[in-house]
């Protein structure tokens, strides 16, 4: 591997090495320097991966209470606990938009399960009512 040596911001020396390419989701967050190969920082990738597993489980699981929300709603919004689950359903819809907001903020992948986890959610909320 060809290697050089920046100089960061801090004074410091990183190491930093070229290699090429793996896979689509490898090149979607570092720009190629030439074609097929990429800067490459190991503390930096995985600091990008740790982001990117942080934000996408947490957006699934934030789905996933809003849907189940939706689904106790369904049954028992006009029951008398009706308004309690309102209320946690409105903490969740809140919660639920700040990862939308992060999501292209970061570029982050969301899952691929997000279709069957939208039914699944309401699914659960609505039979466990």
């Amino acid at each position: 591997m060809s290697k050089f040596w920046p100089q960061s911001s801090l004074g410091c020396v990183r190491t930093y090495y070229l290699r090429p390419a793996l896979n689509f989701e490898d090149t979607m967050h570092r720009p190629p320097l030439i074609r097929g190969l990429h800067l490459y920082s190991t503390k930096a990738a995985q600091n990008r991966r740790t982001i990117d597993r942080i934000v996408r489980v947490d957006h699934a699981g934030e789905l996933g209470a809003d849907r189940i929300y939706a689904g106790q709603m369904a049954i028992l919004g006009k029951s008398s606990v009706g308004p309690v689950i309102q209320h946690m359903w409105d903490q969740e819809k809140e919660h639920k938009a700040k990862f939308e907001e992060l999501i292209p903020k970061y570029r982050v992948r969301p899952t691929v399960l997000l279709p069957i986890w939208n039914v699944a959610g309401y699914v659960l909320g609505a039979g466990k009512s």
